[in-house]
């Protein structure tokens, strides 16, 4: 809900490049419009050497090692040919055909760029491939390359020589099939899927054209599964819990179901990583019916919050996406049966729908949360009646509550804000009662640590025009916050490294996510050896160790979810000086010798 600007299932598993415009572009690709899916790299030398700079500057220390390894896996692959032959920046193609899932194989053909096909059999070919060579007639030479039968597919005139090991896919290229197109990929996956270093395009209406059948059946299963509580293959859900699973499931289910296409992309380029993808959904489905009302914005407010946290976050839904993103992540609850609760809940999450939401936080229950909303006073007043109404036996998010919320109405009037304020206390031992394995119960607490305190002070209101939510220890620290927000002294926007950042992130938006990384770190090592810790121990495997974070400027990483009608995407940006931090922190485990 509000306060999971985070991602939430059907917008976590997708994406799009806010830079491409909705034109159709019809161009061909060396890619038949039937095949399930392709990779492509862009250019193997340009990609090889941009790689390279990257492990340099972001890794240094560790990537004399993976450029050792990369060098000789090339090496490897092109002893004996000339690899000049490859244009350098022309892309290459890896497209998989068929799948055969019972045997755990498939299809596949490489398409090479190549504009001479004599050129490449007596240049690109190795001593004993050349022998080896006879054709078949039809533009098609079969070869052997390690012992297996290989068949090559003069496709120059294309721009492409393919190559594959199954002879009726040789026989259906050399047949000139019908291509898939920039207009099938739609142009927020073509950029994405053609203009990052490495891109992958699955097409998912030939993958439901084939398996829409079996993959309605796999639906029907697990969601019959969920409902019949595992059939003892699952932990015991709870009610809450159970309405959750299913619209994951249901929800992973559909969105395969409408989807046209999805691409993933990632680029090294010299700012940092960037990652990229985009789903693209049919035009009459439920899923773009959805998305219909959705509209990015610029989501300049971020660059309103105090500096010097750890995660900001930005970001508004349309209604439609809200009730997803409330049903997966909803800041309240009702006990069974409490319709009252329940209908005081979803009177505050429809009201929370319509804002636009920032925050700044600097660890579990310390932060600020503005929304901005035409009627800031009656969402306080919804807030009051939820906390006022919920007991024992409610959820705050999703973890049940030991007693009913304390609430002190209009406690505070300061800076112009009447600010309430509640105490809620959770139950983590009521939360994991289904877990048996007392290991992975404590594991499980721990990680809803990350999440939520056992004791949660909360001091909410408005001033006639912001509505404002802060979470803190005490009164002073809670006063803290909205001192340095009302002041504005130390705004976001004040910090260069946040503004390289953010023009490196699609101009407009739904969800903005940026974190410190440098202030981060510290608390993910914690967390994460915290884990680990109550895991069971693997043989010959240590808990990795972290070194501390140096001291130093933020290190800003950076992320955007852009949701528009009929496709939902999403870029991940984590610049060089950002990835060097990373590097420097994550000591890789430490394995023992057996």
């Amino acid at each position: 809900m509000r306060k999971r600007i985070g991602l939430g299932f059907l917008l976590a598993i997708t994406a799009v490049s806010a830079r491409a415009e909705d034109k159709p572009v019809k161009v061909e690709l060396p890619i038949p419009s039937n095949a399930l899916a392709a990779v492509q790299l862009k250019g193997v030398a340009s990609v090889r050497e941009r790689l390279e700079k990257f492990l340099a500057a972001a890794a240094p220390e560790q990537s004399k090692i993976a450029l050792e390894s990369l060098v000789s896996f090339l090496d490897e692959g092109l002893a004996g040919r000339d690899a000049k032959l490859l244009p350098r920046d022309a892309r290459t193609y890896l497209i998989v055909h068929d799948v055969d899932w019972a045997a755990k194989t498939g299809t596949w053909s490489l398409a090479l760029p190549m504009a001479d096909y004599k050129l490449f059999r007596t240049k690109f070919l190795t001593a004993d491939e050349r022998k080896s060579i006879h054709s078949l007639g039809d533009n098609i030479d079969e070869i052997e390359f390690r012992g297996q039968p290989t068949y090559l597919i003069d496709l120059t005139k294309r721009g492409y020589v393919a190559v594959t090991f199954d002879k009726p896919t040789a026989e259906a290229l050399a047949e000139k099939p019908k291509l898939l197109t920039t207009a099938d990929v739609g142009p927020q996956g073509t950029d994405v899927f053609l203009e990052c270093d490495l891109g992958a395009f699955v097409n998912l209406r030939e993958v439901n054209e084939r398996y829409g059948k079996s993959l309605a059946s796999f639906r029907s299963l697990a969601i019959g599964l969920l409902q019949q509580g595992g059939f003892g293959f699952l932990p015991k859900l709870d009610r809450r819990q159970l309405a959750v699973a299913r619209l994951v499931v249901d929800g992973l289910f559909q969105t395969g179901q409408d989807g046209h296409g999805f691409a993933l992309g990632i680029s090294f380029a010299e700012s940092g990583l960037i990652l990229r993808t985009d789903l693209r959904f049919k035009t009459e489905s439920e899923s773009a019916s959805v998305l219909a009302k959705e509209k990015p914005s610029k989501l300049a407010s971020m660059e309103e919050l105090n500096s010097g946290q750890i995660v900001y976050k930005v970001g508004s839904w349309s209604p439609p996406v809200a009730a997803i993103v409330q049903g997966l992540a909803p800041d309240y609850a009702a006990a069974a049966d409490d319709d009252r609760t329940a209908d005081a809940v979803k009177k505050f999450a429809n009201l929370s729908a319509k804002a636009t939401w920032s925050s700044a936080s600097s660890g579990v229950g310390s932060g600020i949360l503005v929304a901005t909303i035409e009627d800031p006073a009656a969402l306080a007043a919804a807030h009051v009646k939820v906390l006022k109404n919920l007991s024992a036996g409610g959820a705050y998010r999703n973890v049940p509550l030991k007693e009913a919320p304390t609430i002190k109405v209009d406690e505070q009037m300061y800076g112009g804000f009447t600010l309430s304020r509640a105490l809620l206390n959770v139950d983590f031992k009521v939360a994991t009662a289904t877990i048996a394995d007392e290991t992975l119960r404590e594991a499980t607490i721990e990680s809803m640590k990350r999440f939520v305190q056992e004791k949660t002070a909360i001091w909410f209101g408005h001033d006639g025009e912001r509505y404002v939510e802060i979470t803190s220890a005490n009164w002073d620290d809670a006063r803290g916050f909205l001192d340095t927000y009302r002041s504005k002294l130390i705004p976001l926007s004040a910090d260069v490294r946040f503004q390289e950042l953010r023009k490196l992130l699609p101009a407009e938006a739904s969800q903005l996510v940026v974190v410190d990384l440098r202030k981060g770190l510290v608390g993910f090592a914690a967390y994460a050896q915290a884990v680990l810790g109550a895991l069971p121990a693997f043989p010959g495997v240590e808990i990795p160790e972290f070194k501390p974070a140096p001291a130093g400027p933020p290190e800003y990483a950076g992320a955007a979810l852009v949701l528009r009608p009929a496709g939902i995407g999403a870029v991940v940006v984590v610049p060089i000086d950002s990835a060097k931090l990373i590097a420097g922190v994550l000591a890789p485990p430490v394995v023992k010798a057996p």
